[in-house]
C-alpha cells in the first residue's frame, strides 16, 4: 500500500484469551506487526476488549498491541458491533483519521501483510483494473472459491476494508445514535452491506477458525426493516425525552418537580418494553 495512505485495523476480542495464544503460533500477531512496521507512521492496529472476563486483556498486554476498552466505565460486553465502532472512533481521534478502516476477526489462522494489503488494494488508485470510481468497501473472501456468495447470499464475511469518508458521517454524533443500534440489532456485516451497497470481493480470501455464518439476502433484508425501525423509535424517543426535559427546565419549582417524574416513568416503562 502506499505509504501516502493512512489505515488502521481494528480487530473485536471477547473471551479471546485462547485463540490470541494461538496467534502467537499461526502468525497472526507477526503479520500484523510486519504490516505496520512497513509504514509506522500510517498502519496502526488496535484490538478493542469488549467485556471480556478471561485473560485477553492481559494477553494483549503481554503483546504489547495497542488495546482499548469497548465500555471503559461498565466494561460490560456490549457486542461486536459496538466494539468494531469504538475502534473506528479510536482511529478517528488518535489515528488523524486514516483513509482507509480494516475489520478482521481474531480467528483468522492464515493472515499475512500480503493478504491485508489485496484487502486494501481495491480502494486505492489503480486497485482495481479499468475502474475509474474506487467501491467504498472491500470484502475479504472466506474461502478460495467465495463459498457462500453466490446466488442469494451477501458477503458476511468480517474482514472488510472500508473507506474513512464513508464511516465518518456515522460517526458524527448526530448519526451515531442511529447507526450504532442499527449496526447492533441486525449485525454488524449485514449492516455495513445495506448502508454501504458500493462494495467489492478482495482479491484475497482468510480462512477463520470458527464456523461461518451464511444468511441469505432475504434473511438480511428482514434483518434490517426490524433493526432500522427499533433504531429510528429509539431516536425519536431520545429526542422527545430531550425536548420534554427542556421544556421542563422552564416550569414553575412545583410543576418541573412534577414533569420530570412523568419524564421518568416515560423512560422507565420504555426500557421495561424493551426487556419483553
Amino acid at each position: 500500500m502506499e505509504s501516502r495512505f493512512r489505515a488502521t485495523i481494528v480487530v473485536p476480542v471477547f473471551n479471546e484469551e485462547q485463540q490470541l495464544l494461538k496467534g502467537k503460533e499461526n502468525g497472526f500477531h507477526d503479520s500484523l506487526r510486519k504490516w505496520a512496521d512497513a509504514d509506522p507512521g500510517n498502519r496502526h492496529v488496535v484490538f478493542v476488549d469488549d467485556g471480556s472476563t478471561d485473560r485477553t486483556r492481559q494477553v494483549l498486554e503481554d503483546l504489547k498491541f495497542e488495546s482499548i476498552s469497548s465500555d471503559p466505565e461498565s466494561h460490560l460486553n456490549k457486542g461486536k458491533a459496538h466494539a468494531v465502532w469504538e475502534g473506528f472512533k479510536h482511529a478517528k481521534l488518535h489515528h488523524n483519521k486514516p483513509d482507509v478502516l480494516v475489520m478482521l476477526d481474531a480467528d483468522l489462522t492464515n493472515v499475512t501483510p500480503k493478504r491485508i494489503d489485496e484487502l486494501i488494494k481495491p480502494l486505492l488508485p489503480g486497485g482495481i483494473p479499468g475502474r475509474h470510481r474506487l467501491p467504498d468497501m472491500a470484502v475479504g473472501s472466506v474461502t478460495e472459491e467465495n463459498a457462500g456468495f453466490a446466488g442469494d447470499s451477501f458477503p458476511i464475511s468480517g474482514q472488510r476494508a472500508i473507506r474513512y469518508s464513508v464511516i465518518a458521517p456515522m460517526l458524527h454524533p448526530k448519526n451515531e445514535g442511529f447507526y450504532k443500534k442499527a449496526l447492533s440489532g441486525y449485525g454488524l456485516e449485514a449492516g455495513l452491506n445495506h448502508f454501504i451497497p458500493d462494495s467489492v470481493i478482495a482479491d484475497t480470501f482468510f480462512r477463520c477458525e470458527r464456523p461461518l455464518r451464511h444468511i441469505s439476502y432475504l434473511g438480511q433484508l428482514r434483518q434490517i426493516t426490524r433493526a432500522s425501525r427499533a433504531a429510528s423509535k429509539d431516536v425519536a424517543f431520545t429526542k422527545r425525552v430531550k425536548l420534554l426535559r427542556r421544556l421542563a427546565s422552564k416550569l414553575p419549582s412545583k410543576l418541573r418537580t412534577k414533569a420530570y417524574g412523568f419524564i421518568s416513568n416515560k423512560i422507565a416503562t420504555r426500557k421495561l418494553e424493551r426487556t419483553k
